[in-house]
């Protein structure tokens, strides 16, 4: 008596039909015909008897499927967490993030994270973010797993605080501006201003901050992130605001500090509540709030 003997005999019971038994199988009748043959003699009383075309369960054979339904039922349960706690530890994480957390922040997370031998097999995948917006339109159509960006306040998505990074002001090299040692909010607000687009988190902090210290941008000019921002300041378009970015010397841009504002913005991990996520996910993300809370190392 083997295990697949007894899965065969579970399908044959429940169709009473060799022929359909067999192209469900993908197994010829012959070969089923003969497997039922040798667990009949090995259990020493008959299971199916023949009626025409079909077949009937006899009275033992309907006492031994209850059992193997059970059997089978416990057999495939134990496989499944079996199979999940072994994808944990394999697979990719497919992460969009936003481009201030590229250089340190998360390469330093995914070392620590692979540094547990059991995680060691685990591959990260690592897009840019292009906006929270769009980071939550990816996870909709499972295209990520988890971002890391601003907050943008949206049903059935859930932030963890991760850090905070200050805004500078940012201006043309040759801007009155850029000999100042800081800079007033007010100051910048009467230049046309190049800040983040509607759909970008970071914009709604910038809006709280201009309600804030009542001040009104002369002219806004929208960006999808800090490289256009930068890009579009050193064309003179205007000022922008902005985290001083590592690449801003690549730019002919001066970053300023803003006087007397103490204007940082916060950044989140972020993922869809009650959506699915690979077995491989979830260890991560739990991994990410410990060590932020530090519960780790």
């Amino acid at each position: 008596m083997n295990l697949q003997q007894l899965r065969y005999f579970h399908r044959i019971a429940a169709l009473k039909n060799y022929t359909k038994a067999s192209e469900e199988l993908f197994v010829a009748q012959s070969s089923l015909s003969h497997s039922m043959a040798k667990l009949e003699k090995e259990l020493g009383v008959p299971l199916f008897v023949k009626l025409g075309r079909n077949i009937e369960v006899t009275h033992y054979g309907e006492k031994f499927d209850r059992h193997m339904a059970v059997i089978l039922q416990e057999l495939e349960l134990a496989q499944n967490e079996i199979q999940e706690v072994s994808d944990k530890f394999q697979g990719v994480i497919r992460l969009t993030v936003s481009h201030t957390l590229h250089h340190s922040f998360l390469p330093s997370l995914m070392k620590k994270y692979k540094s547990n031998p059991e995680y060691q097999n685990v591959q990260f995948q690592v897009s840019d973010l292009e906006s929270t917006a769009s980071g939550i339109a990816q996870m909709e159509a499972r295209e990520v797993d988890l971002g890391f960006g601003a907050k943008l306040e949206q049903p059935g998505c859930c932030y963890f605080e991760v850090m905070s990074e200050e805004l500078v002001a940012v201006v043309p090299k040759n801007h009155p501006l850029a000999q100042r040692e800081n800079v007033t909010l007010e100051e910048m607000c009467r230049e046309p201003l190049i800040t983040y687009n509607n759909k970008c988190g970071t914009r709604y902090d910038l809006e709280q901050f201009f309600l804030q210290y009542g001040v009104h941008p002369k002219q806004i000019f929208e960006a999808q992130n800090e490289k256009m921002i930068a890009s579009m300041v050193a064309a003179e378009i205007g000022v922008g605001i902005m985290p001083p970015i590592q690449e801003i010397g690549m730019y002919q841009v001066t970053a300023v500090p803003l006087e007397r504002h103490n204007m940082k913005r916060s950044l989140y991990m972020f993922w869809l509540e009650g959506k699915f996520r690979l077995p491989a996910v979830e260890p991560f993300r739990k991994f990410v709030i410990d060590t932020i809370q530090g519960k780790t190392l």
